[in-house]
């Protein structure tokens, strides 16, 4: 024989108790809050443990690609009959140019130097 002890609690009691025996996490984020009713209370952790999920599936969804990777068509050497040789450097014999725009001013300081003026 089982003996049963009937406890007259209110049901915000019941909400407390209830409160307390969730999981860590639930306790954190609902501490602060009071629930009238038990409906309450689930229907707030139930939302909160959809939303962990959520997140969770998407932390752990892999990213796709950026740039997807185009096929472009290729044309081998010899394929093509009229095909023109290009060079893009040439070597000539001489002296080499330099632009005067990009050379230095003849008055103005070389770098590191201290500016000198005369006395």
């Amino acid at each position: 024989m089982h003996n049963r002890c009937f406890v007259n609690l209110i049901e915000m009691d019941f909400v407390k108790l209830a409160q307390g025996g969730l999981s860590f996490e639930l306790r954190k984020k609902f501490q602060d809050k009071v629930f009238s009713d038990l409906f309450q209370l689930m229907s707030c952790a139930m939302r909160y443990v959809s939303f962990l999920q959520e997140e969770e599936k998407r932390r752990s969804a892999s990213r796709g690609q950026y740039f997807p990777t185009i096929n472009y068509p290729v044309n081998h050497v010899g394929q093509e009959p009229n095909e023109v040789e290009v060079d893009l450097v040439e070597l000539a014999p001489g002296k080499p140019y330099v632009c005067a725009s990009l050379g230095m001013a003849e008055n103005e300081p070389q770098w590191g130097r201290p500016n000198r003026v005369p006395i």
